[in-house]
């Protein structure tokens, strides 16, 4: 339970440039911690069903509905297996314009902020359009953020070797590297975020 009424405090800030295979090596981790638990006790569900229809073939003999049902469960088996094997595949593909895009990270005790420092597509049409916004770009321009909160028990942060893997449940996972903060940082989050937010802060 994260603590009532904790402030807000700045832990450490620091900046990255995205890498296609830390990336996918963090996906690589994500996927081995939550994807693979939930292929496992689906094929045990699938497993348990197809011993079903099995011992109502051999107690009532074979039917159409049984050997139909029997080849939607082989399929499906199919299709869970490769799941996660396709889409390790399509996020590789995805991220691959990501690389040389440099982000900043600031850690929270009860947020994290990631914000987009220097993008080369968005720098190349910023100076496309420059003359003609001159008058108009000011201080009201905004970095892109993104903000994760770490207080609505929604987000998990898997502290790996050389990365931090920042997944909010079901809906999007962030990849911070560790030579973003000095080893005193880290260590510090480490104490901070294990009283925080528990057991949503794993060692692995």
């Amino acid at each position: 339970m994260y603590p009532e009424g904790t402030r807000s405090e700045l832990l450490a800030s620091g900046e990255y440039e995205s890498e296609h295979d830390r990336i996918m090596k963090g996906f690589r981790i994500f996927q081995k911690k939550y994807v693979y638990k939930n292929v496992i006790i689906q094929m045990i569900l699938l497993f348990i069903a197809a011993v079903i229809q099995v011992v109502g073939i051999m107690t009532d003999g074979f039917s159409p509905v049984c050997g139909f049902i029997i080849i939607a469960l082989i399929v499906l088996a199919v299709y869970i297996l490769s799941k996660p094997r396709l889409t390790y595949k399509k996020l590789s593909e995805a991220i691959k314009s990501l690389d040389g895009i440099i982000y900043r990270a600031d850690m929270y005790t009860d947020k994290i902020v990631i914000s987009t420092i220097y993008d080369p597509e968005t720098e190349k049409k910023d100076d496309e359009d420059a003359q003609e916004d001159t008058a108009e770009t000011s201080e009201d321009d905004q970095i892109p953020a993104t903000v994760i909160h770490l207080d609505q028990g929604v987000v998990d942060i898997l502290d790996a070797d050389d990365m931090y893997i920042t997944y909010i449940k079901g809906t999007n996972m962030y990849v911070i590297p560790k030579s973003a903060f000095s080893e005193n940082e880290c260590a510090e989050m480490c104490r901070i975020y294990e009283n925080m937010i528990g057991t949503h802060y794993r060692k692995i």
